[in-house]
């Protein structure tokens, strides 16, 4: 069962301590410099649970003086979901948003609340937890009771992302394109179409973060940062990562916009640009906007993990993977926050608008036996209170930046030699397959056998079973997978760990678990193997029968067509070695061929796969024809650095896999295409 405590708080006793000017006297050890005592952190609520639980916090939000906190949560227990919202208001322990809600137990049962939204002063709260809620219902956190109900709107594709003090309700639609104010006592409605504002056609929005009670709205589509004023109808753009896309585009192929903070009042923004393509991270910026002066302030090679909340004073809160920190817009200055610990669980770092509390969810031990997750709250002191420390980071020169030239010159040379593959896959692929006779499958099942689709890869063996069920949605397939298992140590890839010892039979441990939603799994060790059967809606009998029925087959799935797929007979790799296959096998005759190739010092991967079908992107407006020497019809698509040739029955895929900083080093993305090509006429 789920278990939640909730420490009784006396909230109101740590707001007004935040507020007081009586400062208790004595020394800090962590911050030596002032007389002013430290606060420590208080515990908001706490989450205790056992090992079958899976428990996270997925979000936290305060009004600005921090007197109401909604937070959210994901509980798991045995792979049955819920997820959750909590308030805090009035200076009472959190509730379950479900009970300030007027619907009855019957018509919350197995629903989650929704449209959940505090406005600036923590007055209204949002949500949406029945049916008989729809579309949303307010709920005053002073008067304690609903004191509005809002059926929807006849365009339903409007939906709420935020409400006003004034009780106006902030809608956006599906489309990304509309942004709409709403007059709950007039019936008004003031609409921004972006595209219109924009001037740029089918311009959309992914985010959208209102502030300034609703008169400003920042926005971005992952290219462009805006703010829309929904006074005056006017829409500045702030940020446009159009060139730094074309400064770095011989490197990587996508600079994007994403971690937009902005403060209550509008006055302070951060946001991050990310190479999103690059897993050598070519470009990474954390910037600072002050939206009164206009002035961006950008750092690179930064480090911190966790970027919080901005205040209405234009302090952020942020942390590195030790310590948490305020870092001040206008005077560029960091300061340590003390008896704060960093751990891999501290999320949701959120300072109040007002700068006076902070609030951030982590995971500690109560005990050796009982973890606990907990929101917490640290009162926040002056700033001058705090050690000012270096702020761990580069600032950048975006001018100079922008302005130059890449200097990263290509070598023009020769090209990337192709060599020989040493290794005969034909035979790997025979031998594997031979294997799998030797290993024992299910041979009865308790529904009609409609179909068996085979996988083999290099360490494991499995099957698909589809059967003929009478229920559409369950009892009509069954996951078989057979996997390497040489040595005594239980691997989780093999028996889950919500799964429960339930028999042993001859020695042999036999782990079961019917979840709530109908998923059952058998999982057991036997003969240095590991074996798993999953299905949906069969008994605990049922899925043992299966197990008992299995049998080595003393033959092969079928004969593999070997003949008639082709194979790289070179790459462009020195000793390359071939580091995982796979086959599948799906009706009588389809099959997919994969292969993976590695270099003596991996600075050039090569993924193959060979399948009936159309591989992805070989449709695509950037895939063009190129030709090969031995007249097989092939295409390469440059962005993703795949060459595709078909040979009238089979598609073949060759994929380079390689690092972006290496792309040029290896003479750049022509030198590669030519490798590639290198590949497709070895093809034999």
């Amino acid at each position: 069962m789920r278990k939640i405590a909730l420490s009784i708080l006396l909230f109101v006793l740590l707001l007004a301590a935040c507020s007081s000017d009586d400062s208790s006297e004595g020394t800090d050890t962590s911050n030596e410099i002032t007389s002013v005592e430290a606060p420590q952190p208080e515990s908001l609520f706490t989450y205790e649970f056992s090992e079958d639980d899976r428990f996270e916090f997925t979000g936290i939000d305060s009004s600005i003086d921090a007197s109401t906190v909604l937070f959210s949560t994901k509980e798991e227990i045995k792979r049955e979901e819920e997820r959750s919202k909590y308030v805090i208001f009035d200076n009472k322990e959190a509730v379950n948003v479900k009970e300030i809600s007027e619907a009855s137990a019957e018509e919350l049962e197995d629903r989650s609340c929704s449209r959940t939204f505090v406005s600036p002063d923590g007055k209204y709260l949002t949500f949406s937890c029945s049916m008989d809620e729809r579309w949303f219902v307010i709920y005053d956190t002073e008067e304690q009771k609903i004191v509005h109900h809002e059926q929807e709107l006849d365009d339903i594709s409007l939906d709420i992302f935020g409400i006003t003090n004034d009780m106006e309700i902030l809608l956006e639609n599906n489309d990304g394109n509309i942004i709409a104010i709403y007059n709950l006592e007039t019936k008004g409605m003031k609409e921004f179409v972006i595209p219109e504002l924009s001037g740029i056609e089918d311009d959309a929005y992914t985010d959208l973060i209102p502030a300034d009670n609703g008169k400003k709205v920042f926005m971005h589509n992952f290219l462009r940062l805006s703010v829309l004023d929904t006074e005056t109808g006017k829409l500045e753009e702030i940020m446009n990562v159009e060139p730094y896309q074309e400064r770095f585009k011989d490197q990587t192929e996508g600079i994007i916009i994403d971690s937009l903070k902005v403060s209550p009042n509008g006055n302070y923004a951060f946001f991050r640009l990310d190479d999103t393509t690059s897993k050598d991270e070519i470009y990474q910026s954390i910037n600072f906007v002050n939206m009164e002066t206009g002035e961006i302030t950008s750092f690179t090679d930064y480090d911190y993990q966790r970027f919080g909340t901005i205040d209405d004073n234009g302090n952020m809160i942020l942390s590195d993977s030790e310590q948490v920190y305020l870092y001040n817009f206008d005077n560029k200055t960091n300061y340590h926050i003390p008896n704060v610990a960093v751990g891999v669980y501290t999320e949701y770092l959120t300072i109040s608008g007002d700068g006076k509390h902070l609030l951030y969810a982590d995971r500690i031990r109560d005990s050796e036996e009982t973890p606990a997750y907990e929101l917490f709250h640290l009162p926040i002191n002056e700033l001058d209170s705090y050690e000012a420390i270096a702020f761990n980071a580069t600032e950048e020169n975006t001018k100079e930046l922008l302005g130059e030239l890449n200097t990263n010159d290509k070598k023009n040379g020769a090209g990337i030699a192709v060599n020989p593959i040493e290794e005969d896959v034909r035979k790997m692929f025979e031998e594997k397959w031979n294997q799998s006779a030797t290993i024992p499958f299910p041979s009865s099942f308790p529904e009609e056998v409609a179909s068996i689709s085979d996988h083999i890869h290099s360490d494991s063996f499995g099957q698909t079973i589809q059967l003929n069920a009478a229920e559409i949605t369950k009892r009509n397939e069954i996951n078989f997978s057979a996997n390497s298992y040489p040595d005594d140590d239980r691997k989780n890839y093999c028996i889950n760990d919500d799964l429960e010892l339930t028999e042993t039979i001859d020695g042999i441990d036999y782990y079961f678990y019917l979840f709530s939603n109908e998923e059952v799994e058998l999982a057991f060790v036997k003969d240095d193997w590991c074996y798993s059967i999953e299905g949906e809606g069969f008994t605990q009998q049922e899925m043992f029968d299966i197990a008992d029925s299995m049998e080595t087959q003393g033959k092969r799935p079928a004969e593999l067509p070997l003949d008639d797929v082709k194979f790289a007979g070179e790459l462009p790799n020195k000793h390359a070695k071939i580091s995982s296959i796979h086959v599948s096998k799906h009706g009588t005759d389809n099959y997919v061929f994969d292969v993976d190739y590695r270099g003596e010092q991996d600075e050039l991967k090569i993924n193959y796969e060979a399948a009936k079908s159309e591989p992805t992107y070989y449709e695509d407006e950037e895939t063009i024809p190129v030709e090969l020497e031995n007249s097989l019809e092939a295409h390469y698509n440059e962005p993703n650095l795949r060459l595709f040739v078909f040979d009238g029955t089979y598609y073949y895929m060759i994929e380079a896999d390689v690092k972006n900083d290496l792309v040029n080093e290896l003479g750049g993305k022509d030198k590669i295409k030519d490798a590639l090509v290198g590949v497709g006429n070895s093809l034999n």
